[in-house]
């Protein structure tokens, strides 16, 4: 059955939506709503108050149903609308991507701290990246540096590499299809900054949300040895691509923290923790000591 039906006005439509996203619990049923509106149709908060009273026509009533549909099911709005907002810029985001999240945005912020001088040229290497939303963010920031995206899945990078192209970045980052650090030559420039978000939820987390669970991909949510076998990979070789000062900045799980600092301590970086705008333990800033 049809929600939203021909002929309705823009602004009952409107709040028609609003009212069937809060009425599905959808927390941020008032956000999703301008997104749909302005994303999906065109239709900006503007143009609504403006021009509330016009008709909606069949087509953005079928496209408004279909959205509503798909998005009853648990299925992510990103998904829906092929995009996610992350920093400055929205991404472009599929099924072979996760969905960026405000909380990895705490891995933005403590990078622009470390490196506050934005003309400098940094050397970044980003592991798993997914959409690509962090290192393109960073160079974004950084209009000097260049970088090195990898990710396991080539559809995964291919839709990185879309969005290096509509950001203009492209010529700044190479993408490499890789395990980790499976392809990377020991011998390649070494790097100022690592940065990774990669899988930490352990296979048996009974707190992962039921809608990321069902449509997220799952190599970039699951790891083994409860949730740590990426830090473990990464933070045992980061060692032979990172400059002697190098740093390497890793987004954690809320009580991956304790497991992290040891594995630092291991392969002798000095750590600290930082927490998101929550005060949840977000990200894991680790320093190549002097040797």
């Amino acid at each position: 059955m049809d929600l939203i039906k021909d002929n309705s006005k823009l602004k009952y439509a409107y709040e028609q939506v609003k009212e069937c996203l809060l009425a599905n619990n959808i927390h941020e049923f008032v956000f999703e709503t301008r997104i749909i509106f302005e994303d999906l149709l065109g239709y900006s908060p503007s143009k609504i108050k403006l021009h509330g009273d016009s008709l909606l026509t069949s087509d953005e009533v079928e496209r408004l149903n279909n959205c509503l549909k798909q998005r009853f099911t648990g299925k992510p709005l990103a998904y829906i609308i092929g995009k996610a907002f992350f920093w400055n810029n929205f991404f472009k985001v599929n099924e072979h991507t996760l969905i960026p999240r405000q909380d990895t945005e705490t891995l933005m912020v403590e990078i622009l701290k470390l490196y506050p001088t934005k003309t400098q040229d940094i050397k970044i290497l980003d592991l798993g990246t997914g959409s690509g939303c962090i290192i393109l963010s960073l160079l974004d920031e950084y209009k000097n540096s260049q970088a090195m995206a990898i990710d396991i899945s080539a559809d995964t990078l291919a839709i990185a590499q879309e969005n290096a192209l509509s950001l203009n970045l492209e010529d700044r980052v190479k993408f490499i299809q890789s395990n980790w650090f499976d392809e990377l030559d020991s011998c390649v420039d070494k790097f100022d900054l690592i940065v990774s978000n990669p899988p930490y939820i352990d296979v048996s987390d009974p707190f992962i949300a039921q809608n990321v669970a069902k449509f997220e991909p799952k190599q970039a949510l699951y790891a083994k040895n409860n949730g740590l076998q990426a830090y473990e990979i990464i933070i045992s070789q980061a060692r032979n691509f990172l400059k002697a000062q190098g740093r390497l900045v890793l987004e954690i799980g809320w009580q991956q923290w304790e497991s992290v600092q040891a594995l630092a301590l291991r392969y002798d970086f000095s750590s600290y923790l930082v927490k998101d705008i929550s005060q949840n333990p977000r990200c894991a800033v680790l320093e190549c000591k002097t040797r």
